[in-house]
């Protein structure tokens, strides 16, 4: 309860406002209180009665005290737990703070409760977002309580909007992007989201620009003077990174009014890309047909940036967005590779997962000291991996989830993977089987 009492202070020192959004954060943070105090109460009374030994409450995502964690020595304990159906070629699912969100092929937007038991046959949405007549598929972003749906324009929804499977409307929209094509996937950071255009620009929104559906309109413009679209933003030290045919980095409020304004720096990348970058330990990690670091506070001599160091797999073949994680970066191909950030001119992998046959990986997913990716199935290797020479073997691998699966969202006690005949795979480390009561 700790937790709760010191977001509820943070909340109460913050300026007035009429931000309905800060509104309804405080006061879902209340009702979570009261609910804990509820329980707290009730389990004190149980145990007086010597009726109960222990009883925990779960919120969200996170594990029970005491339950079991995925790590690379519980990771053999997963099964299936239950299955949604989200329609075909959905993207990759994200947690939330309530929800498992999973933005469809058909522009909708569908939310599960990720504790789901269905006494039979498939889990049900908990709410959604309809899809619209043209059907352009949805990316989603959760943070800070919203739900950033990109697609054909930029919709934003109070997470948990709806219950009993009821639609939800948005608190504010974009309205529909140039031509009707697919804006990037979304970025929220303090307080502002950032989108990639079609036509190449960077778009800045104040994340609580609106209510009631309220159509908004940029804070700032970035123009990166292509007509490339754009990768998934990334705000780190000072700057919005984003890719396209080049790297580029903007300051943060790099303009006002719905003004425009020019990268402080860019650089080539080689082959165009629409992978998101990735940024940690002075570094800005892009990948193309090859995987480039440069420095973050990049100074271009005769306004050329060059990369600190460069890795192309002897293979060929694309590359994954990489995954930054403590001093090591995470790419796939049909490979996983493991690079030092500090890689040096000559860059050597760490460890190297074995081929999957020249099927491209997912994105590498890093959490509880294993690096997770998909190809027909999930698979998890230990983050550090001695291979002595030979390929890394996996920890654990799931049954065939399709032709396709999705990157996996990875929590303490399970996983979420998407599957290309459009359903929705939930794993847990204490989950019944599917289908089970």
């Amino acid at each position: 309860m700790g937790a709760l009492s010191q977001a509820l202070r943070e909340l109460e020192t913050w300026p007035g406002s009429s931000d309905v959004t800060r509104k309804r954060l405080a006061d879902r943070l209340r009702q979570r209180q009261r609910a804990q105090r509820a329980v707290i109460a009730v389990v004190a009374l149980a145990m007086a009665a010597g009726g109960v030994a222990l009883a925990t409450l779960a919120l969200g995502t996170g594990s029970k005290p005491g339950a079991m964690k995925l790590s690379p020595g519980t990771v053999h304990a997963l099964r299936p737990a239950w299955i949604a159906s989200v329609g075909p070629v959905s993207a990759a699912p994200v947690i939330g703070g309530h929800d498992v969100v999973v933005g469809t092929n058909r522009g909708e937007v569908l939310a599960f409760d990720p504790s789901c038991r269905p006494a039979a046959g498939r889990c049900a949405p908990t709410w959604f977002v309809p899809g619209r007549a043209s059907s352009i598929p949805v990316n989603v972003t959760v943070a800070d309580g919203l739900v950033f749906a990109s697609g054909q324009g930029l919709a934003v929804y109070e997470e948990a909007c709806a219950v009993h499977g009821q639609a939800c409307s948005p608190l504010w929209t974009t309205g529909v992007s140039i031509e009707s094509h697919a804006l990037g996937p979304a970025t929220a950071a303090g307080g502002v989201v950032y989108v990639g255009s079609p036509d190449g620009r960077l778009l800045a929104f104040p994340e609580a620009c609106g209510t009631g559906g309220a159509t908004c309109h940029p804070m700032w413009i970035g123009e990166t003077g292509s007509n490339m679209a754009l990768s998934r933003p990334v705000v780190s030290d000072g700057f919005v990174f984003v890719v396209g045919n080049r790297l580029y980095a903007f300051p943060l409020g790099c303009a006002r009014g719905g003004a425009a304004c020019s990268p402080r720096w860019s650089a080539a990348i080689g082959a165009p890309s629409f992978n998101a970058p990735a940024v940690a330990g002075g570094k800005v990690v892009v990948t193309s047909d090859r995987v480039l670091a440069f420095p973050d506070q990049c100074r271009p001599t005769a306004g050329v940036c060059a990369p600190a160091w460069t890795f192309r797999p002897a293979d060929g073949g694309p590359l994954t967005a990489p995954t930054i994680s403590g001093s090591s970066v995470y790419v796939a191909g049909s490979r996983v590779y493991a690079l030092p950030l500090a890689c040096g001119r000559a860059c050597q992998p760490l460890w190297v997962g074995p081929d999957s046959g020249g099927v491209e990986l997912s994105t590498p997913v890093v959490s509880g000291g294993m690096v997770f990716v998909s190809t027909d199935r999930v698979v998890a290797f230990d983050a550090a991996c001695t291979s002595k020479g030979g390929p890394c073997q996996p920890l654990w691998s799931s049954a065939a989830l399709g032709p396709r699966a999705s990157a996996p969202a990875v929590t303490t006690g399970g996983l979420f993977v998407t599957s290309s005949d459009g359903t929705l795979h939930a794993f847990s480390l204490t989950g019944r089987a599917v289908g089970s009561p």
